[in-house]
């Protein structure tokens, strides 16, 4: 049986507030109430391979998803209330 191997590239650009609110606006759209115990395994899991540029990403979309959920911040457009 054929294996296929995936690589995984890195991006060369952080992560814009676009791409932040894109991703916790995902995160809480799929997972709900458990979106962030998501976001806060993604970030334990990226600090214990030492990829602290993806850690503070996550750090950063487990914020604004903890916003969305607690309704300070609207999940259907990009505005703060």
């Amino acid at each position: 049986m054929k294996q296929t191997q995936v690589s995984f590239t890195r991006r060369s650009t952080p992560l814009g507030a676009t791409d932040v609110m894109t991703m916790a606006t995902l995160l809480v759209g799929k997972h709900g109430k458990h979106a962030i115990g998501v976001a806060d395994f993604m970030v334990q899991e990226h600090t214990a391979y030492k990829d602290f540029a993806r850690a503070q990403a996550w750090i950063a979309v487990t914020s604004v998803a903890n916003d969305m959920l607690a309704g300070r911040m609207s999940q259907h457009r990009f505005l703060i209330h």
